[in-house]
This record gives C-alpha cells, sequence and structure tokens, in this order.
C-alpha cells in the first residue's frame, strides 16, 4: 500500500513538472505564435490579421478581408509593409485569393531583416484608409 503511494506521489510530481516546463517553454512556431489576432474595420472593409510566425526565419501572418460594398483589388504583396524594431522587412509573397470580389483571404510572408525586438508594425494600403496594426515584441 505505502509502495503504491509513493508510485502515484512521483507519478503526479513528474506530470506536473512536464506540465510546467510545456507552460514554460512557450509557443512552438516563434514570437508570432503569442501575438494577438487584430481585427479593425477600415471604411466598409473587415480586415482580421493573425500572426503565424515571427521569428529570425522571417513572419508569416494570415489576413482575413471582408469588404462588403468595397472591391478588394488591392495587390497584397505591393500594399503591405512590415517594420521590425524599425527595419523594414520585405514582402516575400502573398498565399491566397486573388484580387477582386469582396471577400478574401491569404497569407503575407515577410524576409527577415534583422532581429526581433520592440515592435512589429504591419501596414496595408488600397484598403479605403491605410491600415496600421502593431505589435508588442518585448526586449
Amino acid at each position: 500500500m505505502r509502495t503504491r503511494v509513493v508510485q502515484l506521489a512521483v507519478a503526479g510530481a513528474v506530470l506536473g513538472g512536464l506540465f510546467v516546463l510545456a507552460a514554460c517553454a512557450g509557443p512552438p512556431n516563434g514570437a508570432g505564435s503569442a501575438l494577438a489576432t487584430k481585427a479593425v474595420t477600415v471604411g466598409a472593409v473587415e480586415v482580421k490579421v493573425e500572426p503565424v510566425k515571427l521569428d529570425a526565419s522571417g513572419a508569416e501572418f494570415k489576413v482575413f478581408f471582408d469588404g462588403h460594398s468595397f472591391d478588394l483589388g488591392l495587390d497584397p504583396a505591393r500594399s503591405a509593409t512590415l517594420t521590425v524594431a524599425g527595419q523594414d522587412w520585405p514582402v516575400a509573397r502573398w498565399s491566397g485569393d486573388p484580387a477582386g470580389g469582396h471577400h478574401r483571404q491569404g497569407t503575407l510572408t515577410f524576409q527577415p531583416q534583422g532581429p526581433v525586438t520592440g515592435s512589429a508594425q504591419m501596414t496595408i494600403k488600397g484598403l479605403p484608409s491605410p491600415l496600421q496594426l502593431t505589435w508588442n515584441l518585448g526586449s
């Protein structure tokens, strides 16, 4: 009986330790996974930007456009900019719905150009007014 209690206590401690390690390890895909999804309305267009990855290997954001009365003819690869720690990261590509229509979604990827610290600021032009989103990356 005593041995069984000790075994259960050890198993509980090991599982608890694994849980704490997993929680402290942080997100598996870099800073982007820990960054909040942002949703804003710009004129007649609703835009949602979900950071997927933002680390030394580059940045990736899922972008959703919903323009009920606005034609979404913009080219996100030409319209978007990302500045990280004061350094511009060039757009590598837009992978998603083609220009036009009222509903579009896809992924914007950016090439890394420096450290992932301070803040990241994304700007998207070509909407009723320029959209600007900022994420705090810490130190």
